[in-house]
Order: C-alpha cells, then structure tokens, then sequence
C-alpha cells in the first residue's frame, strides 16, 4: 500500500490532479480490518494494519472487493489452474507474439459467466435455507389439545 501511496504522489505531482487509489482484497476479513478504526477484539494485529485503517479513513484509499477468480496477485501465491492462469494472463493485457491477439478471452468470458451463476446460485439456496428453516405459520401443525381456561 505504502508503495502505491508514494507512486500514486508523483503521479499525482506530475499529472497536477487528484488521483483514486482503490485496492482490490479477495478477502472479507482483511477487507473489514482495513474498514474499522482501531484494534477491536482481534490479537496480534501488526501496528502498519492500524496506519492502513487511517488512510482508509482518510479517504486517501478505497477498499474494494474482487473476485479470487480475477486477482492477479494471486498468481504467484498459489497455483492457478491453466483455464485461470490464461484469463489472469488476458486480464492484465497480455496478447500472443505471432498474431497479435489478445490470450484468454475466451477463458475470461467462461470465468466471469461461472462467477456470476455461481452468485447467483448463492443466492437462492440461502433463500431456500430461509424458507425451510422457519416455516410459515399458517403451515404449522395445529394442536389437537384445546386451550383450558381456569376459573376461580
């Protein structure tokens, strides 16, 4: 971040207008460290996690979700499957020697139509989950018993 910080300055400095920086995190969790102020209940936090929350704070940067499909700096932390590593490969730009074309459309496309149905099937079995956990009650069984009132 620190990095990204000093290079987005100069670009800044050089271009003479403001510039977004904006971090793509695959992760929830480090996503939510990054959005809270301060510490909370989580231990053995480093103390350069706390000067992240404040430029975050600041709003000098913008934590945004990505897709793990799509994160490119997951390809030298874990070995990517040849379909994703390709897409990664279009994704950043890259395109064949001889012909000229761009690598992996073809993969991106398949990656982002499984992203989105897979989203998209998320969805419904937590609704499902919903639906079936708590039945409605107008569908629940009626006691046979009747209510007793006493007297005095």
């Amino acid at each position: 971040m620190c990095d990204c910080l000093f290079i987005r300055r100069c670009l800044e400095f050089m271009l003479g207008t403001k510039l977004l920086q904006v971090h793509f995190i695959d992760s929830s969790s480090a996503r939510q460290l990054v959005a809270r102020q301060g510490v909370g209940k989580v231990r053995h936090l480093a103390g350069k996690m706390l000067w992240a929350q404040s430029k975050v704070r600041e709003g000098e940067v913008l934590p945004s979700q990505i897709s793990s499909s799509f994160n490119i700096s997951d390809v030298g932390t874990k070995p990517p499957s040849k379909k994703r590593l390709v897409a990664i490969m279009g994704e950043i730009g890259m395109i064949h020697v001889e012909g000229g074309e761009p690598v992996g459309e073809m993969e991106r496309e398949e990656l982002r139509t499984y992203g989105s149905n897979s989203k998209r099937m998320s969805k419904i079995a937590k609704a499902v989950l919903k639906l079936t956990a708590f039945p409605i009650a107008s569908q629940q069984p009626q006691s046979k018993t009747q209510p007793t009132q006493c007297s005095q």
